[in-house]
């Protein structure tokens, strides 16, 4: 089997078992819903439960990102190429950025 599609197996496979972990069903009634022999989602359910361990609900394909400055304690800051720059140190909504920009 190719690369590309093993990982895409994978990737479906394991949106599947997100799925059924947040249900509760039992897992002969969730594969007989979605059309899948037991004993492959067995296969694919060992298989992400020793890749993600309890408690790391990142699915995989995925990572947690920070804002760049978030440590920098600013919540927004706008720089323009010519070296303007323009820090807010709280939220501010979309409708005030965008008619601070078009002024």
């Amino acid at each position: 089997m190719e690369l590309q599609k093993q990982r895409r197996d994978k990737i479906a496979m394991y949106a599947l078992v997100c799925a059924y972990e947040k249900t509760g069903d039992r897992q002969s009634s969730f594969c007989r819903i979605h059309q899948i022999p037991e004993h492959i989602f067995g296969y694919w359910l060992r298989k992400y439960r020793l890749e993600h361990p309890q408690g790391d609900d990142i699915p995989s394909g995925f990572r947690e990102i920070k804002p760049e400055g978030s440590e920098a304690g600013y919540f927004v800051c706008i720089r323009h190429r010519e070296g303007h720059q323009i820090t807010f140190g709280r939220e501010v909504s979309s409708q005030y950025l965008r008619a601070l920009l078009s002024w």
